[in-house]
């Protein structure tokens, strides 16, 4: 005859067998009817587990199965008000583990006894199980010990007579029961990452505090950052800088935004190689092509910045295809380039990422021999069209200048030129920077 070692759960988990808990099952029914016989309690358990033995064999018993043996033992050796109380118990168990249900959380990221959102609405059955998982998943304890935690928590919940109880207070019970044990270790790896809802009705209502912009999109992504800033100070900064940081000794930017650089700019040509795929902008088409090319850059690109996002050299690399344009061509074409989309949108971040299109008042010594991109004259090179370049500088600089003064400004990117020193002796590049400290100062 096979020594019962193991039970089943109702969950289906397979945990050791212990007659101790028998016996305080059937102490604490006793004692309900004024038992005070420790001793006799626990010789009946030994009387459960031998008749479990002789019953079940080779199988693993179930907590039904067990609790049937107990009910069975107490009746025929003549304890009938402990097996009454025992059955009421058990009865009240079941009942109250029927009515809880749990207002589900997270059913991605959170194996709690907690499925789905909090604000959605969904509930699931109460499951002591799950909490162990968690525990022995998310806190790293023991087999033994996540069960006495769990099973604290929930003797608490059912005492309590609640139909409902949220994922938070679940959460809340269990850090109460880590902490009680000296787990404080445990605890913290438990701990929720979060905005308090007092907080969040005020983010709801005011907007962000470090944000210019006040959109739906952008507060989502200021909440984000927010939920994420105390966890990489927590587990992914060394302790070190994290406490610098805390002391104002340092100062880490963009803890919210830890997957992007700071300062992300692209050079052009290799950019627009890549996005236009050897086509070349027509003559046609012209500058509208090219200013494609730029928007695709910068929707694909941007959100690799958590700072600033930058296209350099724009003005030279639009050069080649706006020479055959006049002035008044020139400034629609710069104007209608402003004015899309993918430009419009920024800044991204509620604010904190800027788009900066970088001009140069000269064409770059590392650009001077490089080949004009069709459609150019083949033998050409980008220093072939100083001029040109000049002149889309210019025209970039009116046409904000010009939505400036409309109300557009807010939607414009920034602009950075680049001056060499011998700017002076150049009446154009001369032009070109007066330009570009009027518009600075108008902006």
């Amino acid at each position: 005859m096979k020594r019962i070692t193991q039970i089943r759960k109702r969950d289906g988990r397979v945990v050791p067998f212990e007659l101790r808990r028998v016996a305080d099952a059937i102490y604490r029914a006793a004692q309900s009817v004024g038992g005070e016989d420790r001793f006799l309690a626990e010789e009946l358990a030994g009387v459960v587990g031998l008749y479990l033995e002789r019953s079940h064999g080779e199988r693993i018993p179930g907590i039904g199965d067990v609790e049937d043996a107990v009910e069975r033992v107490l009746v025929d050796t003549g304890h009938a008000k402990t097996a009454k109380a025992y059955i009421l118990h058990r009865d009240r168990r079941r009942a109250a583990r029927e009515r809880v249900h749990v207002l589900e959380d997270d059913p991605a990221d959170r194996p709690l006894p907690v499925v789905g959102s909090e604000g959605t609405g969904a509930v699931s059955a109460w499951s002591k199980a799950r909490i162990v998982a968690a525990l022995l998943e998310e806190a790293g304890l023991d087999a033994p010990t996540a069960e006495e935690v769990a099973r604290a928590v929930e003797g608490r919940v059912l005492a309590s007579g609640v139909p409902r109880i949220s994922s938070s207070l679940v959460r809340a019970l269990v850090d109460s029961e880590l902490f009680a044990r000296g787990r404080t270790a445990s605890r913290e790896r438990q701990r929720v990452v979060g905005v308090p809802k007092r907080d969040l009705a005020r983010r709801l209502e005011e907007g962000a505090p470090d944000r210019r912009a006040t959109d739906p999109a952008s507060l989502a992504e200021a909440l984000g950052e927010e939920v994420l800033r105390p966890y990489v100070l927590e587990e992914v900064v060394p302790p070190e800088a994290a406490e610098a940081h805390r002391q104002g000794d340092l100062h880490l930017h963009d803890l919210g935004a830890p997957l992007a650089l700071s300062h992300v700019a692209l050079g052009m040509e290799a950019l627009l190689a890549r996005t236009l795929r050897g086509e070349g902008a027509s003559r046609s088409s012209g500058a509208r092509r090219m200013a494609s090319a730029l928007s695709e850059a910068v929707v694909r690109h941007g959100v690799s910045a958590s700072r600033t996002f930058a296209l350099e050299d724009v003005n030279v690399h639009l050069a080649p295809v706006v020479d055959r344009l006049d002035e008044d061509a020139l400034h629609a074409e710069m104007r209608e380039l402003l004015l899309s989309p993918a430009f419009t949108t920024y800044p991204r971040r509620g604010g904190l990422l800027r788009l900066e299109l970088v001009l140069c008042a000269e064409v770059p010594a590392r650009h001077l021999i490089r080949p004009a991109p069709p459609p150019a004259p083949p033998g050409r090179v980008l220093g072939d069209h100083a001029d040109d370049a000049l002149r889309v500088a210019r025209a970039m600089l009116a046409a904000a200048a010009e939505l400036r003064r409309e109300g557009a400004g807010d939607r414009l990117p920034a602009f950075t030129l680049v001056v060499p020193r011998t700017t002076g002796r150049d009446p154009a590049a001369r032009a070109l920077l007066r330009d570009a400290l009027a518009g600075a100062a108008e902006a």
